[in-house]
């Protein structure tokens, strides 16, 4: 009996080994039996070591405020860089005016005249340099348009510049014109034409004024149009004599006009 349970118990053993694969260790061989048969089979693997709580260095304490300042100054940030812009084409803050930078300009005499009477000196000593030169003539074209356009932002006016490059290039222009700009300012030293200018309008005013007074026969739709017509006549007549008083100091403004909008 006993011999018996010996044979049983080696062919067991022989069976058990000759399942070993080729190449296997008998290590890995007994794992793999182990899973087999059921057994959970646990590696020495070791393990992690715990995260240690560190605290905050104080270079990473800085960085943190760095960020956090940032954050807070980048809308003042912002506005800043726009002054800056500005301050390079003679705008200041406010309304006040700032003087060129990196070159000395002799301004232009300023006449005594009803247009001048309510001026202070700041003002008519910045007009004056903006008669000899236009402070937008040494900027760059880009520089221009990032300033109107971010001072006029949410306003009709910037909304109009950023969608219509015609009207953009027109005025980037003008203001880097030599003469253009200065031109146009001179006008404020020819009271005499201007004051001609004055009653021409307060004329054609009346005249308007008139012509909608008797505006009152027709259906409503005519009434409409006829007193469209009427502003738009007198707004030619206005547009068309302003023109011929000042057209010699306007002639610069009105080439770059016509450089874009050919009739």
């Amino acid at each position: 009996m006993h011999k018996f349970l010996f044979i049983i118990l080696i062919l067991s053993s022989l069976s058990l080994f000759a399942q070993q694969r080729e190449g296997e260790s008998v290590e890995d061989y007994k794992k793999r039996r182990l899973q087999e048969l059921g057994v959970a089979f646990k590696e020495d693997t070791p393990e992690p070591a715990p995260e240690s709580e560190t605290q905050p260095t104080e270079e990473t304490a800085d960085q943190n405020q760095d960020v956090t300042q940032g954050e807070e100054g980048l809308e003042e940030s912002v506005d800043q860089a726009v002054e800056d812009l500005a301050g390079m084409g003679g705008m200041g803050k406010e309304g006040q005016p700032l003087e060129y930078k990196n070159e000395e300009v002799k301004p232009v005499k300023v006449k005594e005249s009803f247009l001048t009477k309510m001026m202070d000196s700041e003002t008519k000593n910045f007009l004056g340099i903006m008669m000899a030169k236009s402070p937008f003539a040494d900027m760059k074209r880009e520089t221009i348009e990032e300033v109107f356009i971010a001072r006029n932002q949410g306003n009709p006016l910037g909304s109009f510049l950023k969608n219509n490059d015609k009207a953009r290039n027109i005025l980037v222009d003008t203001l880097k014109h030599p003469k253009a700009l200065p031109q146009i300012v001179s006008l404020i030293n020819k009271p005499e034409k201007i004051k001609y200018m004055g009653i021409f309008a307060g004329v054609v005013f009346a005249l308007v004024f008139l012509a909608n007074l008797m505006n009152s026969k027709g259906g409503l739709i005519k009434r409409i149009l006829t007193k469209f017509a009427i502003g738009a006549a007198a707004g030619v007549l206005n547009l068309g004599f302003f023109i011929y008083l000042f057209h010699e100091d306007l002639k610069p403004a009105i080439n770059i006009f016509f450089k874009y909008y050919h009739f």
